[in-house]
C-alpha cells in the first residue's frame, strides 16, 4: 500500500514487534508496516536504504548514541551536506524539532517496554525518493514547535532549550537582534518568559515585531514546577532552561501583540496610579509633621502631584477619543451605573480582553473568583486570589456605588445582606455580577444590548 508508515524495530527480541504493532494502533492512528531488525548492524543497512519513515529503537543499555552517530555520519555523506532536519516525537505526550547537532532521541517509558522514538531525517531539499501523497503526519511534525527559555533581569537575557543553555544577551536593542538571530536558528521556535516587573516588555515587544511567538508567564508558576521536580537550585541559567521545560510541558497561551495605543494608555493610567500613590504618602507626612517650613514644602509637593494627575487625566481623555474602539467601549462601560471615567479607564488600559472571554474567564482574569479550599472532610472558606489588581480595585469601588444607585445590583447586594453574606463578600459579588455584564455587552454580537439596569436578575 502506497499509505503505509514504514517502521523499523530494532530489538533483539523479535516478540517485541507485536507489541509494537499494538501500540502504534494505539498511538498513532495511521495505516503502518513494521520490520524487525535483530540488530543494529542490520538496522543501519537498512536504515540507510531510505525505505522506512519511522525508527524504534530499544535501548535496555546497548549503544543506541553510537549507532545513530554511525547512521548520521553516513547519511549526511550520502546527502552531500544537503540542508537537513531531524524531527523527534515522544509517543502520546509531546512533540518537538530537533537539530543535526543535538541529541536526537528521546526516551519514553511504554508499559514496561523502554522505547526510544526516532523519525527519520528528511530533506528539505527534494529527495529521490518517491513519498506518498498520504500526509502520514508529517505535517503535523513539521510545525511542531521547540520551547526555548529566557531568564530577564535589568541588564541580561539568558537563553536556554530544555537541555542546555545557549548564551546570554544584553537586554538592549543592539541585544534583542543578537538574541532574535538565535532563536531563528530554531525551526517553529516559540518563546517563554517571565514576567519580570517591566523588564520583559521590550524584548516581548521585539521579538513579536519579528514575528517570533512569545509566551509571558507568571513566575510563581515556573518556580513551582521547578520545585515540583526537586530543583531547589536557582541560576540564571538553571532558570533559563526550567523556563523553557514548563512551555513544554505545559504549553502556555501566546502573548497577543498589544496595539500602540493601548499600550500608551496602560502607561498613563499606571503613571497616574503612581501620582495617586505618592500623593496618599506626602497626606500622612503632613498629618504627622510638626515643623511650619516642611509642611509647607510638603504642601508644595501635594500641589505639584495634584497638577500632575489632572495633566494625565487629559492626556488619557484625548487618547480615548482619538480611538474609535476606546470611544465604542468607553461609551459601553459608562452606560452602566457605577462605574466612572476612572474605572473606564482602568478597564481600558488594565483589562483589553473583556469582551473576549467567557464569565469564568473574565472572572479569575480580574481576581473575583471565589476558589474551593476542601481537603478530605475538610472544607474551607472559597477566597478571591490573584488576577489584575487594578481592575479589581476599580470594579469594587464601582460596585460600591453600584449597591447604592443600581436597582438590579442594590438588590442583589440586598439580598445577599439578608442571608447573612458579610459586607465585603456581597460588595465582591456585586462586581463580579457587574464584570460578567458588562463582558457581555462588549462581545461584539452584543454591542447594542441594554444596559444592566433593565435586564432580568
Amino acid at each position: 500500500m502506497s499509505d503505509l508508515l514504514r517502521v523499523l524495530l530494532i530489538d533483539d527480541d523479535e516478540d517485541s514487534a507485536p507489541l509494537t504493532r499494538g501500540m502504534l494502533s494505539r498511538v498513532v492512528g495511521l495505516n503502518f508496516d513494521v520490520e524487525w531488525a535483530p540488530d543494529f548492524e542490520m538496522g543501519l543497512e537498512r536504515l540507510l536504504s531510505n525505505a522506512h519513515d519511522v525508527c524504534l529503537v530499544s535501548c535496555d543499555g546497548r549503544d543506541w548514541r553510537g549507532f545513530l552517530g554511525e547512521f548520521v555520519r553516513l547519511k549526511v555523506a550520502a546527502q552531500k551536506e544537503q540542508e537537513m532536519a531531524w524531527q523527534g516525537h515522544l509517543l502520546g505526550r509531546m512533540e518537538f524539532v530537533l537539530c543535526p547537532d543535538r541529541d536526537l532521541m528521546i526516551d519514553a517509558e511504554l508499559g514496561t517496554h523502554s522505547l526510544v522514538f526516532w523519525v527519520i531525517p528528511y530533506s528539505r531539499q527534494s529527495t529521490t525518493r518517491c513519498r506518498s501523497s498520504f500526509p502520514q503526519g508529517r505535517e503535523i511534525m513539521k510545525t511542531t514547535p521547540v520551547y526555548l527559555g529566557i531568564d530577564v533581569s535589568k541588564r541580561t537575557l539568558h537563553l536556554a532549550t530544555t537541555e542546555k543553555f545557549l548564551d546570554k544577551f544584553d537586554n538592549l536593542p543592539a541585544g534583542h537582534e543578537q538574541l532574535i538571530a538565535m532563536v531563528r536558528k530554531f525551526p517553529h521556535a516559540i518563546v517563554v518568559m517571565e514576567a519580570s516587573g517591566g523588564y520583559e516588555r521590550l524584548v516581548t515587544e521585539a521579538l513579536q515585531a519579528a514575528e517570533v511567538p512569545v509566551a509571558v508567564v507568571q513566575p510563581s508558576c515556573v518556580r513551582f514546577f521547578a520545585k515540583s521536580v526537586n530543583m531547589l537550585a536557582k541560576t540564571d541559567k538553571i532558570d533559563a532552561r526550567f523556563i523553557a521545560k514548563f512551555g513544554t510541558a505545559t504549553q502556555p497561551a501566546l502573548t497577543p501583540k498589544t496595539p500602540e495605543n493601548t499600550r500608551k494608555l496602560r502607561a498613563l493610567s499606571d503613571r497616574r496610579q503612581q501620582v495617586v500613590e505618592d500623593r496618599v504618602r506626602e497626606m500622612a507626612r503632613l498629618e504627622a509633621c510638626a515643623d511650619a517650613e516642611v509642611a509647607a514644602c510638603i504642601r508644595d509637593s501635594i500641589e505639584s502631584l495634584n497638577t500632575v494627575e489632572r495633566n494625565l487625566d487629559e492626556q488619557i481623555e484625548r487618547l480615548i477619543q482619538t480611538d474609535a474602539e476606546f470611544q465604542k467601549k468607553a461609551q459601553i462601560l459608562s452606560s452602566q451605573k457605577g462605574v466612572g471615567q476612572k474605572t473606564v479607564n482602568v478597564l481600558l488600559s488594565h483589562f483589553p480582553e473583556l469582551g473576549t472571554l467567557t464569565r469564568g474567564q473574565a472572572a479569575a482574569l480580574a481576581g473575583l473568583a471565589p476558589h474551593a479550599r476542601e481537603s478530605g472532610n475538610w472544607c474551607g472558606r472559597r477566597r478571591i486570589y490573584g488576577g489584575r489588581a487594578a481592575a479589581r480595585c476599580a470594579l469594587y469601588m464601582a460596585a460600591k456605588t453600584a449597591a447604592r444607585w443600581c436597582p438590579v445590583i442594590s438588590a442583589f447586594y440586598q439580598r445577599l445582606r439578608q442571608r447573612g453574606k458579610p459586607y465585603n463578600v456581597a460588595i465582591i459579588a456585586c462586581a463580579r455580577k457587574m464584570l460578567v455584564h458588562l463582558n457581555t455587552q462588549l462581545k461584539p454580537e452584543n454591542r447594542k444590548s441594554p444596559p444592566i439596569t433593565t435586564i432580568a436578575t
